[in-house]
């Protein structure tokens, strides 16, 4: 009995000093713990000051705009360093939670990184460092602690190759147009506007809107029948639909690296299956729905997108496809207008990009203040009928081309494309004779049928010809080519800058077609090639075909705004020459000439004469 006593109390005693001893260890570990770094660790033009907030489990810290003016914000403080431009930080939002002791509260919890950008503008003096305080608060679902800070102090490490004098451009973005090059600064307004409006015109006739362009037309006619006060009402609202999605796309791309911590890149929705899909199925029923000759009955809900001409929901409906379409396409001046604009503050930004979704709209609104000029179309009539067959075997061509992105291995899908265009070249074919029985027009329907059939053929193969039919050396065969290329991952290219070789990554997706456009004229023309074998280049791709592809980051961190874009490294340098958008095989070679001197870039993009 007295021995069972015992036991029991020593149990006890046991118990306590266990509980005792876990409570002083939850009490000696940290709250929160905070870490600082310089992001590229090299500072050239510019950089990023990413500050991390690790929070314990269970606990929150007050976010930088708490609820109540008593509590603590959370907030980062950097000490001006010379020759150093230190900007505003970019705070994440805090998400509202409702404490039953503390009531509701603006908090981060779990990790947060804010970033702090950097610019060089001047001589940063020798052996500088970066300093500057965190302070925050850490609380718990009952109670807040005391306030803590934590000092920020790091080396700064600049590139010698960037002078003060390129580094005080870092806020210039310079421009090349045909032929004609300037320089967007900062403090100008109205150029950068005019620039987004041409880009925005320049948008009508890129690859990936074009399937619209003849529906468009169509469009037109049907409203013309109207008189112009409707007519120009229905312009203006195509308009808005073009316009609203330039807004939603520019306020997630603007607003994204502070948001998410990675920007959005502009077309990069189409990395995403669903969306993808989603476009496919959208063209497909618009393609099926302008075959009249066809008996077959779609789906209600895709009635009920009501795409018509004629009605105000219909026009908004073709002018936001317009613009959505658009955007895997990037014309040449819009990446540096987006380089510009994300410098800007979020107003001037956001209507830098508006202004490309009106100048996309401006000639269609333009023709739909005159609407007589549409009326002198051809009328109604068998053979107008059969044109918008053909226009509705364009929708369905391109309703091919997204569904064979998720359907087959990039670059087949161009084959799907192919059999919708030998499809439709054998209706009209076919359908000719029913409308005419006359010679000539016979001949030159089959003749260009024929000619349509064999020129896709052709371009079928270049595009689905992942090896370059030519060899780089004498002796050495195309498949060796189609090895030069290796995957991108972190791994390999820190394997590949070790190598003290000119390092290329080229950012590149199966939904960019001017991607495919560089892929066919640059990087299959031999001297291409052979200016990568003689610089002993080591090629990566970095195919962003989906949203998880891990160059996603490589070219957030380069500032990318889009793609095509190449990033070409040194030997032993951190800091690229970037060719963004479309370029042509001498700007490649230039650039690696320029790398294959040792000469880092005065400026981080590269721009062609």
């Amino acid at each position: 009995m007295m021995g069972t006593r015992f036991f029991r109390l020593g149990l006890l005693g046991l118990i306590v000093v266990l509980a005792g001893s876990a409570s002083s260890a939850r009490a000696a570990e940290p709250r929160a713990s905070v870490s600082a770094r310089i992001s590229p660790p090299v500072l050239g033009d510019s950089a990023e000051l990413l500050v991390t907030l690790d929070i314990a489990t269970g606990l929150h810290a007050q976010s930088h705009e708490p609820l109540d003016e008593n509590l603590i914000a959370f907030s980062i403080q950097v000490n001006p360093v010379e020759g150093l431009k230190i900007g505003d930080p970019v705070y994440p939002a805090g998400q509202i939670v409702q404490y039953p002791m503390l009531g509701k509260l603006s908090v981060y919890s779990e990790s947060i990184t804010v970033r702090v950008p950097i610019q060089r503008v001047g001589p940063v003096p020798i052996g500088a460092r970066l300093i500057g305080s965190v302070s925050y608060q850490i609380c718990d679902d009952q109670t807040c602690f005391r306030p803590e800070t934590e000092k920020i102090d790091l080396p700064l490490t600049i590139d010698p190759s960037v002078t003060p004098s390129a580094s005080s451009a870092a806020s210039e973005t310079p421009v090349s147009f045909l032929g004609w090059n300037f320089t967007l600064r900062g403090d100008e307004i109205l150029l950068p506007m005019l620039i987004a409006l041409i880009a925005g015109i320049i948008f009508n006739v890129m690859p990936c809107v074009l399937p619209v362009m003849p529906l468009k037309a169509i469009g037109f006619y049907e409203v013309s029948q109207h008189h112009r006060a409707r007519t120009l009402l229905y312009g203006l609202v195509f308009s808005l639909g073009i316009i609203a999605i330039f807004a939603v796309l520019a306020l997630i791309l603007l607003l994204s690296k502070s948001l998410f911590g990675q920007r959005f890149n502009w077309g990069q929705q189409f990395s995403y299956p669903w969306f993808v899909w989603t476009i496919a199925i959208v063209l497909a029923a618009l393609g099926f729905g302008m075959l009249g000759g066809f008996s077959f009955s779609l789906p209600r809900g895709i009635y009920g997108l009501n795409f018509r001409h004629d009605t105000y929901s219909g026009n908004f409906l073709w002018g936001a496809l317009t613009a959505i379409l658009s955007t895997p396409c990037t014309a040449p001046l819009f990446p540096p207008l987006l380089a510009w604009a994300v410098l800007q503050p979020l107003l001037v930004g956001v209507a830098s990009v508006l202004m490309v979704g009106v100048g996309m709209a401006l000639p269609y609104l333009i023709l739909s203040a005159f609407p007589e000029l549409a009326r002198r179309f051809p009328r109604t009539g068998p053979a107008s009928e059969l044109v918008k067959q053909m226009m509705g075997f364009l929708l369905l061509a391109s309703a091919a081309f997204f569904a064979g992105l998720r359907l087959l291995p990039d670059p087949q899908q161009w084959w799907a494309v192919f059999a919708v265009v030998v499809w439709a070249c054998l209706y009209l074919v076919v359908r000719t004779p029913q409308l005419t029985s006359k010679s000539v027009p016979l001949f030159v329907v089959t003749a260009l049928a024929v000619a349509i059939v064999a020129g896709g053929l052709v371009l079928s193969l270049r595009l689905t010809d992942t090896a370059p039919g030519v060899a780089m050396a004498e002796g050495e065969s195309a498949a060796r080519v189609s090895e030069t290329w290796q995957a991108y991952s972190a791994e390999t290219f820190a394997a590949a800058k070790k190598s003290n070789r000119i390092v290329l990554v080229k950012f590149t997706a199966a939904w960019c077609l001017n991607c495919k456009y560089i892929e066919t004229t640059v990087y299959h023309d031999p001297t291409a090639l052979a200016a990568l074998r003689d610089h002993n280049v080591a090629a990566l791709k970095a195919d962003l075909t989906e949203s998880d592809a891990p160059g996603w980051k490589l070219l957030d961190e380069l500032g990318g705004n889009g793609i095509p874009f190449t990033a070409i490294y040194p030997p032993g340098s951190n800091v690229p020459i970037t060719l963004s958008s479309i370029y042509t095989t001498p700007t490649l070679i230039q650039a690696l000439e320029q790398a294959g001197a040792g000469a880092a870039p005065t400026t981080r993009r590269f721009q062609p004469d």
